[in-house]
């Protein structure tokens, strides 16, 4: 249960660190 909520919010995050790098401009992540 603790492991799931986890990935879900790792998830969460990863997709707001991608969405704050696509505004910046940046393609580090293919």
């Amino acid at each position: 249960m603790v492991e799931r909520i986890g990935i879900s919010l790792e998830q969460k995050l990863l997709a707001q660190f991608d969405k704050l790098i696509a505004e910046k401009g940046y393609s580090n992540r293919s």
